[in-house]
């Protein structure tokens, strides 16, 4: 059981190589570092790689991500939340995120690219990304953060484990926040540099 926070970083099968040098460039003293995958029969930990029986596509991000909460909500209760970003994500200043997830442990939702969208419908572009090219999918309003970093402690945690958002969801940020809103948490904006490199 770890009392440390949980640093979830996204990544697939396909991307798996830049998955594992993410795990190991992420790797720091002041969090516990999990990669998650999908696309397996049964749920497998082993101990730094996450690998869940959802379809591992773009369309089901949020279902993923919901997931992999749930697993993590259960496997260690006493993480004080979970910081998740993706594998194409490079911080330049490691140990100013550790400072940040450390100092802003209490603040139940924050990020390091914060916006407002409105309701409306995926872009066709994104949408092009996926397996499925049928879907014409919507999304709600919500004040979020960027997938590429942002924060639920252990207050919320349990409200994106509990929520029904997810399985029709298509853009895993935005129903994150949509999700948070609505009990009253809209994301802390926290400038961290970042920066998203072309995977290879």
């Amino acid at each position: 059981m770890t009392h440390q926070p949980i640093l979830l970083i996204l990544g697939c099968q396909k991307y798996r190589a830049s998955l594992m040098a993410a795990i190991e460039r992420m790797k720091h003293p002041s969090y516990y570092v999990i990669g998650l995958v999908g696309g397996v029969t049964e749920i497998t930990f082993d101990g730094t790689l996450l690998s869940l029986p959802v379809e591992d596509s773009y369309e089901f991000l949020p279902k993923k991500i919901q997931a992999a909460f749930r697993w993590i909500h259960s496997t260690f209760p006493d993480t004080p939340g979970i910081f998740k970003t993706d594998e194409d994500i490079f911080f330049s200043d490691q140990h100013q995120l550790a400072s940040e997830i450390e100092r802003k442990a209490h603040v139940p939702y924050w990020g390091i690219n914060v916006h407002f969208c409105g309701a409306g419908n995926v872009d066709l572009g994104r949408i092009l990304k996926g397996d499925n090219h049928s879907i014409r999918a919507t999304y709600p309003s919500a004040y979020y953060s960027f997938g590429h970093g942002y924060w639920v402690s252990r207050e919320a945690i349990p409200i994106v484990c509990a929520s029904n958002e997810y399985e029709g969801a298509f853009l895993e940020d935005v129903c994150m926040g949509h999700v948070l809103n609505k009990h009253g948490w809209r994301p802390l904006n926290v400038g961290i540099p970042y920066e998203e490199r072309p995977r290879s």
